[in-house]
């Protein structure tokens, strides 16, 4: 899968679920006018990230809040 393009609905909130299971807290969602990829994350304050890919979002999470790596997608 990939942020770029279509994605379909069901795919997108599987993979928004995903990524809010593995990272309590983290509100994960796709950005239909970008094509990528966006989360809130709280380490200490709130950041907005945002990547590519769902997998390169779990990488951004896990930066942002110091978490170890985890698959996604």
């Amino acid at each position: 899968m990939t942020g770029v393009g279509i994605i379909p609905a069901g795919q997108v909130e599987r993979v928004c679920r995903e990524i809010a299971r593995r990272y309590p807290g983290v509100k994960p969602w796709y950005g239909t006018h970008t094509g990528h990829w966006w989360a809130l994350v709280w380490g200490g304050r709130w950041r907005l990230v945002e990547a590519p890919t769902p997998v390169e979002l779990a990488q951004v999470i896990e930066r942002a809040r110091g978490w170890p790596r985890a698959s996604v997608g």
